[in-house]
């Protein structure tokens, strides 16, 4: 089912671009990435979340 042409979106991040993902309602993942030799990418997660504490219970 998550297979279907129909739910996938296939896109290329250029610099500067930045990309919202909501764990709990989007199943995605990303195809293969050979990173740049000199221009290396920068990943920074950041887990929002409006109550309880700073921690992450998994």
């Amino acid at each position: 089912m998550l297979a279907d042409p129909g739910l996938c979106h296939n896109f290329t991040m250029e610099a500067g671009d930045i990309q919202f993902v909501n764990n709990l309602a989007t199943c995605h993942r990303r195809t293969a990435f050979i990173d740049h030799p000199v221009h290396k990418r920068h990943l920074v997660r950041l887990w929002l979340r409006d109550a309880g504490w700073r921690g992450y219970d998994g």
